[in-house]
C-alpha cells in the first residue's frame, strides 16, 4: 500500500511541478538552465514510473540545443562537490543502535534526494539523445558527470548501506526499486582497512553474520547479493570452501541456473580465469539450431553483472544459430558485444543488443560502461543429454 502512495504522490508531484514550470517556459524566449533542470528532473520522474510527461514537454524539450544540456551537466557536476560523505558509518537511530552510535545527519538525506533527481535529469537526456540518434556520452559533461556521481556513491558505500539509503531517500526509493543507482550501495558496510574491529565482530554487531539459506539462494539463482556473499567469502575462507563446493555441486547436476555472477566467482576461486563458462541447452535445441531445421528459440538469463559504472542486467536469446546478447542497463554504456557482432547504442526499448552465429566455439561477451569499466568473459554452450 505504501508503495502506491508513494507512487500516486510522486506523479502528482511531477505532474503539479511541471505544470507550473509550463508558464515560465512559455513565458520566456531563452533557455534558462534552472528551469530546464527543473524540467528534466520531473519529467524523468515520470519516465521512472513509466508515465507520460504532459504533451508541452516533448517539442520543448526538442527545441534545447546540446549547449543547453552541456550547462544543466556543468551546474550537476559541480553540485557534487558539495554532497557530504559521513566520517562514520550511518546508522537509524533505533533500540540497536543507541544515541552514541548514531550517525546521520539532513545534509546526507538531502544530497541522497538530489543524487536521485540527477538520475531523473540523466533518464529525461539519455531518451532525448537516443532520440536525435545520439549517444549520451557524446554530450560535453556527460561522462564527467556519471564519473563524479560513482565515485561519491563509492565513498558512500564505506559508511552507508543500502536499507539505511532507502530509508533516508524517503518516497522516491520506488524509483530505483529495480536497478537503480542504490544498487552501488552494499547490502552491508564492511570495515575499513585498518580498523581494529575483526569481520566477524562487525558481522556480530551488524546483525548479518553469516549468509543464511535465503540470502545463498537468491545469489546462485540471481546473482543478487553479490556484495555481500562474495565480501563475506573474501573474509571467511571456511564460507568460501562451502560456497565453492555448493556451486560446483549444483553445475555438474545441472541445477546451478543461469546467474553469471557465481560461475564467475568459482573460475576466481579456482584459478580458472581463462576457462570459458558453459551453459546448458537442452540437445534438441542445439541440434535444430545446427541443422537450422527450424527457428529453435532458448533464453539463458544471466543475472545481474556488478563492476560497472551502471547496473546491468543480461541475457542471452538464442534463436536458430543465432545469439543475442541482451543488456539493460540504468545508465549509458559505450559498448557491447558478443563474438564479432557489437552495439553502441540502446534501442527504443533502452536495451543493448548485439548479435552473432554461435559456431562452436567459445564466444567473447564485452560490455563497457562509460567511464573505461569493463566486463569481459566467455561462454560456450553444452548440450543437454
Amino acid at each position: 500500500m505504501a508503495s502506491k502512495l508513494y507512487r500516486n504522490h510522486l506523479y502528482d508531484a511531477a505532474s503539479a511541478a511541471l505544470a507550473g514550470l509550463q508558464t515560465a517556459v512559455e513565458s520566456s524566449t531563452d533557455c534558462d538552465r534552472v528551469v530546464l533542470a527543473a524540467v528534466l528532473e520531473r519529467v524523468g520522474d515520470l519516465q521512472r514510473l513509466e508515465e507520460r510527461p504532459p504533451t508541452w514537454c516533448a517539442p520543448w524539450l526538442n527545441s534545447v540545443t546540446e549547449s543547453d544540456l552541456a550547462h544543466v551537466l556543468a551546474d550537476y557536476l559541480a553540485e557534487t562537490a558539495s554532497w557530504p560523505v559521513p566520517e562514520g558509518r550511518v546508522t537509524l537511530q533505533t533500540t540497536e543502535a543507541p544515541d552514541d552510535e548514531f550517525v546521520s545527519d539532513d545534509g546526507l538525506a538531502f544530497a541522497l534526494q538530489r543524487r536521485d533527481e540527477v538520475e531523473s535529469a540523466q533518464a529525461a537526456i539519455m531518451r532525448l539523445s537516443l532520440k536525435r540518434g545520439r549517444a549520451p556520452i557524446e554530450l560535453t559533461g556527460w561522462g564527467e558527470l556519471a564519473a563524479a556521481t560513482r565515485a561519491w556513491e563509492s565513498a558512500l558505500a564505506t559508511v552507508l548501506d543500502r536499507a539505511t539509503a532507502e530509508t533516508l531517500l524517503g518516497e522516491r526509493v520506488i524509483l530505483s526499486e529495480r536497478h537503480g543507482w542504490l544498487a552501488h550501495l552494499p547490502d552491508r558496510v564492511t570495515p575499513s582497512e585498518g580498523d581494529e574491529t575483526t569481520a566477524a565482530t562487525f558481522a556480530r554487531e551488524d546483525g548479518i553474520g553469516e549468509p543464511d539459506d535465503e540470502a545463498l539462494h537468491t545469489y546462485l539463482r540471481s546473482g543478487e547479493l553479490q556484495t555481500y556473499i562474495e565480501g563475506y567469502a573474501a573474509e571467511t575462507p571456511a564460507f568460501a570452501e562451502i560456497l565453492a563446493m555448493t556451486i560446483s555441486s549444483l553445475r555438474d547436476l545441472g541445477e546451478l541456473g543461469t546467474a553469471i555472477a557465481p560461475r564467475l566467482w568459482l573460475k576466481r576461486y579456482e584459478q580458472r580465469a581463462n576457462e570459458a563458462i558453459h551453459y546448458i541447452v537442452p540437445s534438441a535445441r542445439l541440434a535444430a539450431a545446427d541443422t537450422q531445421r527450424d527457428a529453435a528459440q532458448h533464453d539463458v538469463d544471466l543475472g545481474t553483472i556488478a563492476g560497472l559504472a551502471t547496473t546491468i542486467n543480461v541475457s542471452l536469446h538464442l534463436v536458430g544459430a543465432k545469439v543475442i546478447l541482451r543488456v539493460d542497463a540504468d545508465g549509458e554504456l559505450k559498448e557491447v558485444r558478443i563474438g564479432d557482432g557489437a552495439c553502441h547504442s540502446a534501442n527504443a526499448d533502452g536495451c543493448w543488443e548485439a548479435e552473432c552465429v554461435r559456431t562452436g566455439a567459445p564466444l567473447t561477451i564485452r560490455i563497457e560502461d562509460c567511464v573505461g569499466g569493463v566486463f569481459q568473459d566467455a561462454l560456450v554452450f553444452d548440450a543437454e543429454g
